[in-house]
């Protein structure tokens, strides 16, 4: 008898299927794994055969061959434990194939039979749904990051035993098809640092297809049934329940109406009607009066029949909604730096490189690190990107609704910052996509991962190549540096003096080179902020000049959606035939351009530049074309480091 699982594992930003064959044939009894696994596949073995016994199930004492096909597709992991113990069950006829048809399972299994969480399963659950497979079986703590997936049905695994008793159809799990979406489902913050949760309601009318499922092959024909597709905090196995149509319309007309962060878990049973003809504000009283605490609900899930739906995603378990370490910087916290200011929010609205420059202690990391919060929430997609790359590394239980802001140290290897490794994982600048890569003091870099930047600055993807593979991860950050004029670092500031030689400042200065110079948008020198500057700071701090930046951030940012038509697409990302076709400048324009080419040498790649920052600053302005004075503006921002 052949036995056949299908499953997945990540393969760099993508996934690859796997089949899971399995044989018996006459022998002594023993248990082999083929088909180019490696050493966590190999002990896949042990692991696989305590948690069957562990499970109460039987483990055939045959001769037992295990084929993981493609056989020339390297596979490592834990990912195929769940697949090989379900082929070993089939093996002994304890499952039929029809059991299994059109599934998909991964997870990883403890000696007790318990499943763990394992790493990209976004990756998977693509994979999956690409592959037109109709349902998936993951581990529990895995259940955030997939349902970020839609178009596949998503069940929750905790035990091996819970899985096959789903499959025999005794005891069917419950169906998670729940949609983090950040633009229908999720109440988002606005200007002030993200709440420790989100409301999610999956009643609302235009997610139904999310919402409504069957699990239960018994009640698959039966009219105006809904079912359940909601985790519940802290609980592994949940009974099944049905729902009238009375009551799907009346948790979906009051259910949605509770946008605070509680959590909504009505007493009633399931023949208990509300009453409906009650005006809306008696409902919203009595829903706040139902809310109960986690103990409450814990307590009441060992009773059957009882409905419960948890409306809040709790941030300290599957979502990560701020950047604890930066979330306190803001613009009014800076003082002066007008210019620097302004170049900043050129930057985030456009999605510009900035490379600052100053003596120590003018505000050069303080003003990198307030970016973080003028940036603006992310899509739906690329709040799926984010946690698809985060996934790889190991977070495998949490949904990351803000954008990244990476800050690697100078000392960091090539690999840990461009990708790579024996499993060409994604580095620091992939980690970065769709936020900030923060390089404090540039040129202390070594020169090699500089220079490596020089594809990613310009294609928005690193290309890793190993001996069997080449792996292409997205890398779409903006990149924010700094860096002192000189090694001393007080070139040009009025209160100290330069004790640098004019060869240990070109010596420095020379550790960027000319093309990642150019390929930087704007170059800010700092200066040292007066004692008026100080004493004109705000005792009591109102975030006002904070606020108003990131709001015309935001609606520079939607006139630029709607202009490309693409979400996510900015000015810096036109091209030059792009530019000619998107970009219209009149002859006054023209002719600034080709003065400042013949004065300023610029390169083809700083023309194309200045035109960007130019688009850009035309839409903080609003204005409907580039004039001269946002050309001109544009052209103060393409300076360079200081010189002696």
């Amino acid at each position: 008898m052949i036995a056949k699982i299908y499953s997945a594992i990540p393969k760099g930003y993508y996934g690859k299927l796997v089949e899971v064959e399995g044989d018996t044939n006459l022998g002594l009894p023993a248990f082999n794994i083929v088909g180019m696994g490696g050493k966590t596949i190999t002990e896949a073995r042990e692991r696989v055969r305590s948690a069957i016994t562990n499970s109460h199930l039987t483990f055939p004492n045959k001769k037992m061959t295990i084929n993981l096909a493609p056989a020339d597709l390297i596979k490592d992991g834990t990912y195929l434990d769940l697949p090989i113990a379900l082929s070993i069950v089939m093996l002994n006829q304890q499952l039929r194939p029809s059991d299994v048809t059109d599934s998909l399972f991964v997870g990883e299994l403890s000696l007790d039979g318990s499943t763990k969480p394992v790493r990209g399963i976004i990756n998977i659950v693509e994979t999956a749904a690409k592959a037109h497979f109709c349902k998936i079986y993951i581990p529990t703590a895995n259940f955030p990051q997939a349902s970020l997936i839609s178009d596949i049905e998503i069940y929750g695994v905790s035990t091996l035993l819970d899985l096959y008793l789903h499959l025999k159809g005794e005891k069917p799990l419950i169906q998670d098809n729940l949609a983090v979406n950040r633009e229908e489902n999720v109440v988002s913050t606005t200007a002030t640092p993200a709440p420790n949760s989100i409301v999610v309601n999956p009643t609302t009318p235009k997610n139904r297809k999310n919402v409504v499922s069957t699990t239960n092959t018994s009640i698959t024909h039966q009219p105006n049934v809904v079912k359940s597709t909601t985790k519940f905090q802290g609980q592994n196995n949940v009974v099944n329940f049905t729902i009238t149509e009375e009551e799907t319309h009346y948790l979906t007309q009051n259910a949605v109406k509770n946008t605070t962060n509680t959590e909504f878990s009505p007493s009633s049973q399931i023949g208990e009607v509300p009453n409906t003809d009650q005006n809306s504000e008696n409902s919203q009283r009595n829903l706040v009066e139902n809310t109960q605490t986690d103990q409450d609900i814990s307590a009441q899930n060992t009773q059957p029949h009882q409905f419960q739906w948890t409306q809040t995603i709790n941030k300290s378990e599957n979502v990560k909604n701020t950047q604890t370490e930066y979330d306190t910087h803001y613009l009014d916290d800076i003082c002066g730096q007008t210019v620097a200011k302004r170049a900043i929010t050129i930057a985030i609205a456009g999605h510009h490189n900035l490379l600052l420059v100053g003596p120590p202690g003018t505000g050069k990391t303080l003003l990198a690190k307030t970016s973080v919060n003028l940036l603006p929430p992310p899509s739906n997609e690329e709040a799926i990107a984010i946690t698809k790359l985060s996934s790889l590394l190991g977070n495998s239980d949490t949904v990351i609704l803000t954008r990244p802001f990476r800050a690697p140290h100078h000392t960091a290897s090539s690999a840990s910052i461009i990708g790579g490794g024996s499993n060409a994982l994604p580095g620091e600048i992939s980690m970065a996509h769709h936020g900030i890569l923060f390089l404090d003091e540039i040129p202390e870099f070594p020169r090699n991962v500089l220079e490596a930047l020089r594809q990613p600055l310009e294609d928005k993807t690193i290309s890793i190549t190993r001996l069997h593979e080449r792996i292409t991860y997205p890398a779409d950050f903006m990149l924010i540096a700094t860096m002192n004029p000189c090694p001393c670092g007080y070139l040009g500031d009025p209160t100290h003096v330069c004790t640098c030689t004019e060869q240990q400042i070109s010596a420095y200065h020379k550790r960027i080179s000319g093309p990642i110079l150019d390929r930087i948008d704007l170059v800010i020198n700092l200066e040292r902020p007066t004692n008026t500057d100080y004493l004109h700071t705000k005792q009591l701090r109102q975030n006002s000049e904070h606020l108003f930046v990131k709001n015309t951030i935001t609606e520079t940012i939607k006139i630029q959606a709607e202009r490309y038509q693409k979400s996510g697409f900015f000015n810096s990302s036109l091209t030059s035939s792009q530019i000619q076709t998107q970009i219209h400048l009149d002859n006054s324009c023209q002719h600034l351009l080709e003065v400042a080419i013949n004065n300023l040498n610029l390169s083809a790649r700083a023309y194309f530049k200045i035109i960007r920052v130019a688009q850009t600053i035309a839409d903080l302005a609003k204005s409907p074309k580039i004039t001269t004075e946002h050309l001109t503006e544009a052209l103060t921002y393409r300076q360079r480091p200081l010189v002696r």
